[in-house]
């Protein structure tokens, strides 16, 4: 196991968990908001438009799921033998 490249998909799936996690807050936000407002009137079309970008918007974390895999996999790196005498 690779513990530097473990560490660095982990922070990097982190990383993207938490914009995804805002994603879908502010898609809820505007749900939320869209039910207070007049259906065609111009909030709710900008509801929409906002609503439509923010589905448009992908996450992947399919290499970070990939690194994090390679990274089990991966045998341990040996530690240097220090010379006899130390």
């Amino acid at each position: 196991m690779d513990l530097d490249a473990l560490i660095a998909a982990a922070k990097e799936i982190d990383r993207k968990s938490v914009l995804l996690e805002a994603k879908t807050r502010r898609f809820a936000e505007l749900a939320s908001m869209a039910r207070k407002v007049a259906d065609g009137s111009p909030e709710h079309n900008r509801i929409k438009a906002e609503s439509r970008q923010n589905s448009m918007t992908v996450i992947d974390f399919g290499d970070c799921i990939n690194d994090l895999r390679r990274a089990l996999k991966a045998r341990p790196k040996k530690k240097p033998t220090p010379p006899p005498g130390c």
